[in-house]
């Protein structure tokens, strides 16, 4: 092998390891933040269709978003890191409690790690609460002032999923 096919050999070479790793990466990214990835594929849909009864929206970026039905339920919020809550900020699945993003279901109805559309805003299932049973999920804010305000609401929830198009 001449040198110059050498160093084409060896940039190609390079190529493909730093390709792999980009995949790597990205696909670890998606099983880390699955949350991050939707919120960010959402901004880019392509086509919106229904499909059994759950609404699939197609990305540019070739993900598939489903949005099942899960019916009614009744939303109530709670500080995540409260005396007088009774919490101490970390969630049933290990993970600081995050206003925005944590929310306490009943792992019965709901399997802790899922992503979920409330009110058009995406949530992960982080946490499970004595009190939290049946179709009842506790939504994580910052303050035990705004859980209070908040009170008590019935709104319609949606369990969200990510499949890359093949």
């Amino acid at each position: 092998m001449s040198r110059r096919e050498s160093v084409l050999f060896w940039m190609l070479m390079g190529i493909g390891f730093a390709f792999g790793i980009y995949r790597y990466t990205v696909l670890h990214e998606l099983q880390l933040d699955t949350l991050t990835m939707i919120k960010g594929l959402q901004d880019q849909l392509i086509i919106s269709a229904a499909e059994n009864e759950a609404e699939t929206e197609v990305t540019q970026a070739g993900y598939v978003i489903t949005e099942e039905d899960l019916g009614d339920f009744t939303i109530t919020y709670y500080c995540g890191s409260c005396e007088k809550c009774q919490t101490n900020g970390i969630t049933a699945s290990g993970r600081v409690a995050t206003p925005g993003r944590t929310v306490a279901v009943d792992p019965a109805v709901i399997p802790l790690g899922s992503v979920l559309c409330i009110d058009g805003h995406y949530y992960v299932a982080e946490d499970k609460g004595g009190a939290i049973k049946g179709h009842r999920i506790d939504i994580c804010v910052s303050n035990h002032e705004e859980a209070l305000r908040l009170g008590t609401e019935t709104q319609r929830v949606y369990l969200t999923s990510l499949e890359p198009v093949y």
